[in-house]
This record gives C-alpha cells, structure tokens and sequence, in this order.
C-alpha cells in the first residue's frame, strides 16, 4: 500500500465502541512515525461499509461481528483463504476496488506459538462453526493439527469438517471427550460458551476468541488448564492486517503499547457519519456511527446503544 499523505483506517462492527483495535493500530503508527490515525465506525448496516470506505477514503479497515460473511457479496474480490473461510475480517482499499482478507486464522496461530506450545502433531477442538470457528479450524489444520469440530448445528460442523477432512462432535459428546484434545478454541460467544462447568484437563491449553470476561479465566485459575485469552488473537490478526496494509513486519510488543487504553466515556469523541469528515477530525474521532439516511434520532439510540453496552462488558 502507498503511504502518500495521512491515511484512514477503522474497524467496523456492531457493537464496536468495545474493541481494542484503535489502540493496537495507532500504537504502530505512532511508533513507525507514519501519518495515519484509525477508529471505530458503527455502521446502520453491512452495505454501508463500502460506502463509508469509499466516501472517507479509508486506506484499510478491519470487520468484526456480525458482517464478516455479509461483507463478502459487497466486495470486488476476495482473497483465497477468505473464500475457504468464507469470512473476511480485513479491506484493503486501492483506489476504491475492494479486497478482503482473513487474518482471523494467523491470529490463532500466532496466539498459540507466541506461548511457546507446537501445534504440529497436535489433536485440537475448535467449538463454534461461524467465521471464527472456520478460521480457526484453517489455521490449526494448516499448521498440522488433528481437528475436531463442535457445534450446535451438526450440519454446519459437518460441512467444515468435509472440506478439511476433520472430525465431528455434538456439544453432547464433547462433553465426555474434552481429555483428547490438546488445544481446545472456543470461538462461540461469551454467554453461549459451552465450556462452562465442564471439566477441563490440566494440559489442556483453551484459546478464547472472547477478550470480554467469560468465566474461563476463573475456571483456569481453580482447574490449572492454561487459558490463552481473546487479547492475544486480536493481537495476531491485527499484526497480520497490518503486513498486509503496509507490507512490513511489525514487533508484537509495539501493538500492545497502548492496548489498555480505554476510551474515556465522560468526554467520548462521537461523530455522526457525513462524507466530509478529514484527517484532523478523524484523528480525534472514538467512534463514528451512521450511513446513508440516518436521522438524528438514529444516531442518538446507537450511541445509547454503544455507551450501555461497553459498560457491561
């Protein structure tokens, strides 16, 4: 990507005043001394992402739940391992032509070699059979692990476990089988995780897709299995995003610099979608809502939304 100007990105998702991605970019940008500033947008729906990106000239974004499948038809291409996953969680944006990407997969990757367990050889689990769950299974089936799925809808695991010749379990059965495995990843989400009061192996390792509390932490505290947070695959597939936007390697240590930032909600910087927003507003924007049509009314209940949400969490 060239890097001519001061350049946009954002993530986009719904709810979305909750991620971290605004600290882990900026961190790298500010450390790199490029002249890019990126932050959150909420969408009315999934068409108006194209939209917005073309309108605000945003250089990259990333997308989180639930637009990851939806985005796909809206896109001009797709990369391939976004079509075997069929989920996209980042554009790039050159010259208005849209590509999506996955680095949903190397996240999980990454957050399990980067505490220093091998993957190759391994037997794993992966619960959930939405795009997470579909990265995560491409990731650990490329880095040769054993997988097994596990879902609430048998068909939608078997599917999965068709194109990568894995095995399949109900949740029913997991239950009794949770010692087989090494790695087990939950991608489902923090209220749904059917993990919860189940008994988990010392020597299983759990990644969570969730960075919000999901009781997992307290499990591993009172059980001894080791848990590897959300936070950790949220770092992976961003540094991932960002090869991909700027074609450089990035240092794990740098994107974390201010990942417990949080925005302040007494002075929270909100804008309205609206075409003409630049660089120096955006640099200070925490969150912009909106699309074509939306009314004021509109905007104040998904902030309402937005703010009631992120204090729950």
């Amino acid at each position: 990507m060239e890097s001519v100007g001061s350049l946009k990105f954002a993530v986009f998702g719904n709810p979305i005043l909750h991620s971290k991605s605004p600290q882990i970019f900026n961190s790298f940008f500010a450390a790199s001394g490029k002249e890019a500033f990126y932050t959150r947008i909420r969408p009315l729906q999934c068409a108006d992402i194209p939209t917005i990106i073309r309108s605000l000239a945003i250089a990259g974004a990333n997308i989180t739940t639930p637009f990851k499948e939806e985005i796909i038809p809206l896109l001009d291409s797709i990369s391939h391992e976004a079509k075997i996953i069929n989920g996209v969680n980042t554009i790039i944006n050159r010259n208005g032509k849209l590509t999506g990407h996955n680095t949903d997969y190397l996240g999980v990757v990454h957050a399990i070699e980067q505490e220093g367990f091998s993957i190759k050889g391994s037997r794993s689990l992966v619960i959930g059979a939405g795009p997470a769950g579909r990265a995560a299974v491409y990731g650990m089936h490329l880095s040769g692990s054993k997988v097994t799925i596990a879902n609430r809808t048998l068909e939608k695991a078997q599917q999965m476990a068709n194109m990568f010749h894995c095995n399949v379990l109900s949740l029913d059965e997991m239950k009794e089988k949770l010692e087989s495995f090494d790695f087990i990843i939950s991608s489902t989400s923090p209220e749904g995780n059917p993990l919860l009061k189940r008994k988990i192996p010392k020597k299983t390792v759990v990644l969570d897709a969730n960075y919000r509390d999901t009781n997992l932490l307290k499990m591993s505290e009172i059980e001894g299995f080791t848990l590897i947070s959300g936070e950790s695959w949220l770092l992976g597939q961003a540094q991932s995003a960002i090869e991909l936007f700027f074609n450089t390697k990035v240092d794990l240590a740098i994107l974390k610099m201010q990942f417990d930032d949080s925005p302040n909600f007494t002075q929270l910087n909100v804008k309205q979608y609206d075409k003409t927003i630049d660089i120096p507003s955006f640099r200070s924007i925490d969150l912009i809502i909106g699309g074509d049509g939306c009314t004021k009314l509109m905007f104040n209940t998904l902030l309402n939304q937005e703010v009631s949400l992120v204090k729950t969490i």
